[in-house]
């Protein structure tokens, strides 16, 4: 007997690519925006600040205080502006709802462009909630500055990237050094 000829199968259709969910995505890969770690908890951005003692001395400055974070893995940088002081700060590490430390070099408009960095200029910082801070500056004014603050809402981006903030870090150095 003779055998039936073989029936040819349809070709199985491709199965669809799997595509991740938001929450499962590389937070190391979102277009020059802030790559933070997970559990952070939106840290990276721009933050409007309430400085009782400096908005009494300078009321003219109430609306203008900030800060700028920038979680870059397990690092925080960040920059300031309060009042007559600008300047720049490093933390060593990330961590929430508990109080952490970092140093800080300052610029002050008043005298010249003052230089302050090295012993005394340290601070601390607690990120808390949903995108708060508060803590305080030490060494930057004649007494501790107490802040508190919330992140202005918009992109993970605080308008600088992390050289930028290591080459300013360095630069007061540098500068008054004239090396």
């Amino acid at each position: 007997m003779k055998k039936e000829p073989a029936i040819k199968r349809a070709t199985p259709a491709k199965k669809e690519a799997k595509v991740k969910a938001e929450d499962d995505a590389n937070p190391l890969n979102i277009d020059g925006f802030a790559h933070e770690m997970l559990g952070t908890r939106n840290v990276t951005g721009v933050y409007n600040l309430s400085c009782p003692q400096l908005e009494e001395q300078l009321p003219d400055e109430a609306g203008n205080l900030r800060l700028f974070l920038y979680v870059d893995n397990s690092t925080i940088w960040g920059g300031f502006a309060l009042g007559t002081k600008s300047g720049v700060f490093h933390i060593d590490e990330v961590a929430i709802d508990r109080t952490i430390s970092f140093g800080w070099r300052a610029r002050d408009s008043w005298e010249d462009n003052k230089l302050t960095f090295g012993r005394g200029c340290s601070g601390e910082i607690e990120l808390f909630g949903r995108e708060q801070v508060r803590g305080r500056f030490t060494g930057l004014f004649n007494e501790p500055l107490a802040f508190e603050g919330r992140r202005r809402p918009g992109p993970l981006w605080c308008g600088r990237s992390p050289y930028s903030f290591q080459q300013e870090w360095d630069g007061f150095v540098k500068e008054a050094y004239v090396r």
